[in-house]
C-alpha cells in the first residue's frame, strides 16, 4: 500500500506531474502568485535564464535557449528581474553597458521593457538613483554571470577575480528587491539564487564554491532581517 496525503496525491503516483491551478490547470507557484495579483522577483547571480530561478516563470524544452527564455521571463510581467545575462536582453552587435548583445532576432528586449514601464539598472550608480516610486525593475549586472566559473589552473594562468567586483552582490540584490516589491504591498514571492554554489562546483573551482556559499549566507542574513522585521512572512 501507499499512503496518500489529504488532495489523494500519493508519493510514488506525483512524480514528473505539474502543479495545477484550483480549477486543474498547470501553473507554476510563481505565474499563480502573478495572476493573484502578488509582486513577483526574481534574484540570481548567473544569467537571467539559469533554470533554477527561471523555471518558476519561463517553461521551455530546450534549456540553452538563452534567447528565448530570456524574452519569457520579461513576458511574464515579473516585477523584479535582477541578474546577469545581459548580452541575452540585446540584439548580436548592440553594444550595452557590459558588452554587445548576442540575440539573433535581433529584439531588444531593454527597449520592450522600458515600454512595458520596467526601470533598468545595469550598475551601482543607476542603482543608487532608481525612483522610490518604481515598482517594475528589471537589473541586468553583467554581459553573462556575475562571477568567473573557470577551473583553478585557468585562474592560476590568467588571475581573474571569482566574483566581478562592479557587479552587486547577492546580498545586495535582495535587499534591493525586497524594497521594490514591497512597494506594491506587504505581500509577494521571491526566488533567490546564488548561481555560483553550482557552477564553480561544475569546474571544480574549490575557491569559488567556498566564495558562493559565503555569499549566499550573507544574502540569507538579509532575508533573516526582512524576517525579524516581518515576522509573518514565510
Amino acid at each position: 500500500k501507499v499512503a496518500s496525503d489529504a488532495f489523494g496525491r500519493t508519493a510514488a503516483g506525483d512524480a514528473g506531474k505539474p502543479i495545477l491551478t484550483a480549477d486543474g490547470k498547470p501553473a507554476s507557484v510563481a505565474s499563480q502568485a502573478l495572476a493573484a495579483g502578488l509582486p513577483f522577483g526574481l534574484v540570481q547571480s548567473g544569467i537571467a535564464a539559469e533554470p533554477g530561478t527561471a523555471c518558476f516563470l519561463a517553461p521551455s524544452p530546450a534549456r540553452n535557449d538563452y534567447d528565448g527564455i530570456s524574452a519569457t521571463l520579461l513576458a511574464s510581467g515579473a516585477h523584479v528581474l535582477r541578474s546577469g545575462g545581459e548580452r541575452h536582453f540585446l540584439p548580436a552587435g548592440v553594444q550595452g553597458v557590459h558588452g554587445p548583445g548576442a540575440r539573433k532576432d535581433g529584439r531588444d528586449l531593454i527597449a520592450e521593457a522600458r515600454a512595458k514601464g520596467y526601470t533598468v539598472v545595469r550598475t551601482r550608480a543607476e542603482i543608487a538613483a532608481l525612483p522610490p516610486s518604481a515598482t517594475r525593475v528589471l537589473g541586468l549586472l553583467a554581459a553573462s554571470s556575475t562571477f568567473n566559473d573557470k577551473p583553478e589552473q585557468h585562474r592560476a594562468a590568467a588571475n581573474p577575480p571569482l566574483y566581478n567586483p562592479a557587479a552587486p552582490t547577492l546580498a545586495e540584490m535582495t535587499d534591493l528587491a525586497l524594497t521594490v516589491l514591497q512597494r506594491s504591498g506587504p505581500r509577494f514571492l521571491l526566488v533567490i539564487e546564488e548561481e555560483g554554489t553550482d557552477n564553480f562546483g561544475n569546474t571544480n573551482n574549490a575557491a569559488g564554491v567556498f566564495q558562493a556559499g559565503k555569499r549566499a549566507d550573507v544574502a540569507i542574513a538579509v532575508a533573516r532581517a526582512h524576517l525579524s522585521n516581518h515576522p509573518a512572512t514565510l
